[in-house]
Formats: structure tokens, sequence, C-alpha cells
């Protein structure tokens, strides 16, 4: 007996197991790409923000410096050489060029501005662009308003290279580059205003935040990990426990009656279990859909800090701002995990309403089903009681709903609604669930809820859902069946299968 139990039992837990480890698999390569794409995308943002505010600086040095220079000194010369000489003073980009390399020195900044062109000035005539910085120039030139990133290394660490298209903004600076006695160009009044005269680089520094962002990274890992071996380690119990109790049972038993119903046991565990291993992974599909908003959120927020930190601007308002949000995201994500665990717990016979099941079932899957393109509309009526099993009802709901997904998604209807009616008649529950996919063949309907009987392939479909899904309405005294009906909709006629469950209401 305890060889059958151990063999039963690893029967039933090892699927479970299997589909965990293959989502922690995946989660551990999904969050570090996404994680780190987020900081990417974040850091591009911040580069458009930073030339926003250099263009500004500039500006703001033509006009507030530069034209009360002209107007009231003209005794002083803008040049790019003007360090220790009196008399001399900055042209608006070299100001720019010298806050770079103070900027750079900054341990705490460690970001580079570049500016260059393929109309250099003479002084900067003889310097030779890079790859990137050329990829940038061809780039920019073909796109007004691109933007051209890339990863690379610069003095052995990572960095993130951003190049903006630098326009023409101010008539002083047309007029200077027209007239400049540096210029290398020979066309007369070459620039006017909105051309562009090259582009703006930032480089900044990598490092940091990919280690900061692998840190977060890792405590999610970690927590996603202990979640899930939390619920396999309840599910894997409560399969033990409930396994023990029925071989406890029928071991009082005559060996005869024994023998024949622990076969009729075995092959009812065996289709059940089946059922329940495509179900939970239909479920982890739906957990990883309703996570990756949250992990996005987060990643976003924890990108945000560590931006605060590199630029030494640490907000106490904006860090609460963004701790709070993750904490409201972490709990999101373990509401949704406690709702999947409450929804595979073995239920006692009781009196329930079916609309709360629906709703546990529509809030599960509704979410991956609509990322289908797949709608889910519930007309139910209150105070539709039943008594019975209500996790198995639920399982029921996705068995029906997941073949009028899957048929959807292979024809491809003008209509991709299913569509949940649920009403009292008389004594009855009466639950319907239709699609307008063109229903079923009539030389196939009377069969559908045979054992193993399926239209699909064999990596799609086992043909146990609908067989197992009458063993238990019929378990309740209830009724399953399905029929082909035909639907008039904006002056058009649809057909679509209809699955009627008739169920005792109390």
């Amino acid at each position: 007996m305890n060889k059958l139990k151990t063999i039963t039992q690893s029967r039933l837990i090892l699927p479970v197991v299997i589909v965990a480890v293959f989502i922690i698999a995946f989660l551990f390569v999904f969050i570090p790409k996404i994680t780190e794409q987020n900081l990417i995308e974040a850091s591009i943002r911040h580069a458009q923000v930073d030339v926003e505010k250099i263009i500004m600086t500039r500006e703001y040095y033509t006009r507030s410096v530069v034209s009360d220079i002209k107007n009231y000194a003209p005794n002083i010369e803008f040049h790019y050489d003007h360090f220790g000489i009196n008399g001399k003073i900055p042209f608006p980009t070299t100001t720019i060029h010298d806050l770079s390399e103070i900027f750079s020195e900054n341990k705490n900044i460690g970001m580079i501005f570049r500016f260059y062109s393929n109309y250099p000035f003479k002084n900067r005539a003889d310097r030779v662009l890079d790859d990137f910085q050329k990829e940038a120039l061809d780039f920019v030139d073909k796109n007004d308003d691109g933007i051209y990133s890339k990863r690379d290394i610069v003095d052995g660490k990572e960095v993130l290279r951003v190049a903006v298209a630098d326009f023409m903004s101010d008539q002083a600076c047309v007029d200077c580059h027209n007239t400049n006695a540096l210029k290398t160009w020979n066309e007369e009044n070459k620039w006017k205003l909105g051309d562009k005269r090259g582009v703006i680089e930032i480089i900044m520094p990598l490092d940091e935040e990919i280690a900061a962002n692998k840190v977060m990274r890792d405590k999610i890992l970690i927590f996603i990990a202990v979640s899930l071996g939390a619920l396999i380690s309840y599910y894997t119990y409560m399969i033990i426990r409930r396994e023990k109790e029925l071989l406890d049972s029928n071991y009082i038993l005559e060996q005869r009656v024994a023998q024949e119903l622990e076969k009729s046991l075995k092959q009812e565990r065996t289709l059940i279990q089946q059922n329940k291993t495509a179900t939970m992974g239909e479920m982890m599909s739906a957990i990883v859909h309703q996570w990756k908003q949250p992990l996005n959120i987060m990643s976003i927020a924890n990108s945000s800090i560590q931006l605060d930190m590199m630029m030494d601007n640490i907000n106490k308002e904006n860090l609460e701002k963004q701790t709070d949000n993750i904490e409201k995201q972490i709990d999101h994500m373990n509401d949704t995990m406690n709702d999947f665990r409450s929804f595979f717990k073995p239920s006692q016979k009781s009196n329930y309403e079916v609309k709360k099941v629906v709703e546990d079932v529509t809030q599960l899957i509704g979410a991956i089903y609509k990322s289908n393109g797949v709608n889910i509309l519930v007309d139910v009526e209150d105070g539709c009681v039943t008594s019975g099993y209500q996790s198995e009802l639920s399982q029921v709901f996705i068995n029906i709903l997941n073949n009028a997904r899957d048929i959807i998604l292979e024809k491809n209807p003008d209509i991709r609604n299913i569509l949940i009616e649920i009403k009292k008649v008389n004594q009855k529950i009466v639950i319907k669930v239709k699609d307008f996919a063109g229903g079923i063949p009539e030389d196939i309907i009377e069969r559908i809820f045979e054992p193993y009987f399926t239209t699909k392939p064999d990596d799609k479909g086992t043909g146990i859902g609908l067989d197992m899904s009458k063993v238990i309405i019929e378990k309740v005294a209830g009724k399953i069946y399905a029929v082909n009906e035909t639907h008039e909709l904006d002056n058009k006629t649809y057909k679509g299968a209809t699955f009627i469950i008739e169920l005792e209401a109390i």
C-alpha cells in the first residue's frame, strides 16, 4: 500500500513541479531582459532631457551674454582658446565643451557632452571621429527628429551613448557661423535658421545602474521563486493528505471491492490531474501576464531612484513616492498569487452562488484572453445559488472557455466574444456559454463529451476536458450538453456553439 501511495503521489506532483520549474526558468530569462530594457529606455529619456538643458544653457549664453558683450564691450573677443587670457571669452558651444570637461571630472556626475559635425571649425578640423560618431551623423542627417543610441565601452567602462540632432536655433549663431574666420567651408551664407549643425552626444555611465538593477532584479526573482516554492509545497501537502484519506478508506473494504474501486478511482484521478495540469499551465500564463505590468512599473521606479542617486539629487518626497509605488505593485502580485492558490484549493460540498465562480474565473483568465483578442462578456442574475463543489465548477468553466477561445483563434470570426449567460428558470440554474465561431460539426456534436475524443492535434488537446466536465456536473445531479445556435446581430446572421449547464437551484 505504501508503494502504491508513493507512485500515485509522484504522478500527481511531478507535473506540477515540472510546470513550476519551467515557469521559474522562463522568468529568470524574461525578467532580466525586461528590466535591462527598461533601464536603457529610461536612460535615453533622461539623455533627451539633458540635451534640452544643454541647448537652453547655450541659448541663454548666446542671448543674454553674447549680445551684451558685442554691444557694450566690443573689445572683448570670443575665442575657443580663452583660458588664462585676458580679453577673451568662450564661444557659446565652447562653454558647453568646458562644462563637459568639468562634469566628466566629477565622479558623482560622470556624464560627458560632445559636439561634432561634418562641418567643423579649423581648431577641430583634425579631430578623428570614431565609428559611433560617424554612424550618428549619418543617422541624424537622414532623420530630422531621430535619436541615435548605442551601448559602448569607453575607457574600459560600459556606457550608453545618445546622439541628438543640433539645430541652428538662434540668428546670432547663424551670423557667427557664416562669418567666423575659423570656418572650413567656402559657401557664403551657408547656414540659416533650422539647419542641422551636427549632433549633441551624451555619454552616460551604465556600470553602477546595471549593478543596482541586478540587485533589484535578484530580489524580485528570489521573491518569485520563494512564492512558487510555497505554492508547490502547499499543493503537494494537500495532494498527499487527500490521497492518504482515500487510500486509508479503501483499505478497509473487501479485497475484490477495493480492487475494482481503486481501478475506477485511479482512472478518475488520472483524468482530473491531466485536466488540472493543463489548466494550471493556463493559470501560470495568466499570472505571468498579470505580473508583467507591475514588474515594468517597479523597474521604472527603481531606475528613477538610481538616476536620482547618480545625479546626487535625492528627494525624500520622490523617494517615498517611488518606494510606495513598488510596495503597491508587490501587494498586487501577492494578491494575484493568493487568488491562484485559492483557485486550486480543494473545496468541500457547500451552498454557493454561481456568480462568484464566474467572477473568480474571469478575474484569473480574462486578461490573458483579452491579450489574444478574445473578450469574455458576462450576464448573470443575482441569487443563483446551488449546492456542490465550487472549485470543480470553476474547472468546468475553464474547460468550456478554453475550447471556445481555441476555436475563435483558429477560425478568426468577425465576433471574437464569448458570452456567459446565467439565469434561474423555475428550480433550475441554466448556464449558457456561447461563441460566434461557426458552431460544432453536426456529425460529431453527439460525441464531444466522450473520453479522449478531440478534433485538435495531439500537442493541443487530449479530449479529457469535456468528459471531465460531464463527470463533475453529473456528480451533483446536473446536466451538460451542447447545441448549435444562430444569432441575428446588426442585420447579419452568425452561427456558434452554445454549451448549456443545468444545476439544481436552492
